[in-house]
């Protein structure tokens, strides 16, 4: 894994806790008439096939122009496109724009605002930090403009994140949204959730009892053992970057199943442990940044001491799962 983004990582790891961003299986594109239908305004209504998704398609670096010079920021993620912005008068923002989720994940997000097309804007955190900001829809998905400051300060940063959402309703409100067209043999069509049963996530050590949630984006599936911001979690993801490497610290290439792959143990982020065992694909195209693959991960997440358990469950998990995916 990238030395940078393994930074960015640990640093949002370390404010996030169990809360990184992931994405899992898709709301269906057409709704079948009943006492429960839903109403319109879904975000499949919106979005269509939400695993197609392109999050990049609803943001650009010229959107941010008012605050100082944005480009497109590192690839790190299939469920969500990054814009770096080098505030005029010093401090460096980092908006990742087009995460979704349930909003039952975000239990504190009061509404801010109601749009004319029914759907709202809900802010679950706004301080010198970090500030979010989420386009819900009637079925009570949320699209996430999350933008953190990674250098000096930001005392402007809501209003980068609220300039990010603005464009980001506009964009959906206007069906202007794009979608992903993957080649034959990729990872993005492959809902995780298929891939390991709950049986085989429990089986392993520390993991008994562990619960699944699948977020609508279909691409990172998530076992937690109990509540609890050291509990033991598992994620199964497919994702996006520059090809995982052992430029981290402690990190080493081992072969698995039969598959390239990278092992970073993270012995401490926060007050937990971290394993992470990353695995290149296809070749991934992003705007303006070459050299990207799609990316299947594990990444097991431990108490504070217990990176060897992390890294002994990350393993077997993805021998269980190298052998299904699609050879490169």
């Amino acid at each position: 894994m990238n030395r940078v983004l393994v930074g960015v990582l640990v640093a949002v790891l370390a404010v996030a806790g169990c809360s990184t961003r992931t994405g899992g299986v898709p709301v269906p594109a057409t709704t079948v008439e009943s006492e429960t239908e839903e109403p319109a305004g879904t975000a499949a209504d919106y979005l269509g096939d939400l695993a197609e998704f392109d999050p990049c398609s609803v943001t650009a670096p010229e959107v941010f122009d008012g605050f100082g010079d944005a480009e497109w920021g590192a690839v790190d993620s299939l469920d969500y496109c990054n814009v770096m912005v080098s505030l005029d008068g010093g401090g460096q923002v980092l908006l990742s724009i087009g995460q979704l989720d349930d909003l039952i994940e975000h239990p504190n997000a009061p509404e801010i605002e109601q749009l004319d097309s029914g759907l709202t804007i809900a802010q679950p955190s706004d301080d010198a930090t970090l500030c979010t900001q989420l386009l819900v829809f009637t079925d009570k998905v949320s699209l996430e403009v999350t933008g953190a400051v990674v250098e000096g300060e930001a005392p402007q940063l809501c209003s980068v994140v609220s300039t990010g959402m603005a464009e980001v309703a506009r964009v959906v409100e206007a069906g202007e949204v794009g979608r992903r067209d993957p080649p034959d043999k990729s990872l993005q069509p492959i809902d995780p959730c298929t891939l390991l049963t709950d049986e085989t996530v429990t089986a392993q050590p520390g993991m008994s009892g562990a619960e699944r949630y699948e977020p609508p984006g279909r691409h990172v599936c998530r076992w937690s053992a109990s509540p609890g911001p050291q509990a033991m979690t598992v994620r199964l993801l497919f994702t996006a970057g520059l090809p995982p490497s052992t430029s981290q610290p402690g990190s080493a290439a081992q072969p698995i199943a039969g598959r390239e792959a990278v092992i970073t143990p993270l012995p401490e982020v926060g007050s937990v442990s971290y394993c992470l065992i990353d695995s290149p694909h296809l070749e991934f195209e992003a705007p303006e940044q070459d050299g990207l693959v799609e990316i299947a991960s594990v990444w097991v997440r431990a108490a504070q001491g217990q990176v060897d358990l992390a890294c002994q469950v990350a393993t077997a998990l993805a021998t269980e799962v190298w052998p299904l995916l699609p050879s490169p």
